[in-house]
């Protein structure tokens, strides 16, 4: 892991981002006091399930695989891209610990800050607490969404979306108007966000290739015409 100090140009970006703009000057400048800045390599864990919070994590740019385990031995698997605050969870309580293991499913940059300190902001700030909690609803229906799609839709219909809004969030236009993935990714790691087996997704990957929806050479996904993909699908 690389840790370098947060230079005065990255702190300007940062104060433009949801989860800092809300913030006074005078609050923001407690809060960037101690934030700490990170490059991770893919496969690197950044934090265990189990371990008490102390930080909440910004991520820059790159995934996170979030694996939970529950009582009975089961795995979940969620991801975290760009411009979330992990976890929201802790914002609203105390002594709280992390649920899911994350490691970082690409090459990562985040950041990370105080959780007490930023607790106490958003119980003294209405507008930021507001910020919060529209998002914690949102991460809430996310997994909700999620979980009705995997009883509703068929796996191929399941996995389109899936890497769609993958390729929505985090790709990158090229000259024919399809969204690549900025990094690259396998079919293990694939399965692991679309809560399926290599096997199904490897299988799942050529069918989607041979009907003209993605493309995938040498670790690189493309979504072809994404929007327009997921109008037909859904």
């Amino acid at each position: 892991m690389y840790i370098k100090n947060i230079n005065q140009n990255m702190l300007q970006e940062l104060r433009k981002k949801t989860y800092f703009k809300d913030l006074t000057d005078a609050q923001f400048a407690i809060i960037s006091r101690d934030m700490t800045y990170h490059e991770v390599k893919k496969g690197q864990v950044i934090f265990e399930q189990g371990a008490p919070i102390s930080r909440l994590y910004v991520i820059l740019n790159g995934l996170v695989e979030l694996n939970e385990l529950d009582f009975d031995g089961n795995e979940f698997f969620h991801y975290v891209g760009p411009e979330n605050l992990y976890p929201l969870s802790a914002i609203p309580n105390d002594n709280d610990e992390f649920q899911a293991t994350g490691e970082a499913l690409s090459n990562l940059e985040f950041v990370t800050i105080n959780l007490k300190n930023y607790q106490k902001f958003v119980a003294a700030n209405s507008k930021l607490a507001h910020t919060v909690m529209l998002n914690i609803s949102r991460t809430m229906n996310e997994y909700k969404d999620r979980l009705a799609e995997s009883m509703i839709f068929g796996t191929g219909e399941r996995i389109i979306k899936i890497l769609s809004n993958l390729a929505i969030q985090m790709g990158q236009y090229d000259q024919n108007g399809n969204l690549r993935l900025p990094f690259k990714t396998s079919f293990i790691d694939l399965a692991k966000i679309c809560g399926t087996t290599r096997e199904t997704m490897s299988r799942t990957i050529t069918e989607l290739t041979q009907q003209g929806i993605l493309m995938f050479n040498h670790k690189q996904l493309t979504m072809i015409q994404c929007d327009a993909q997921l109008q037909e699908v859904f």
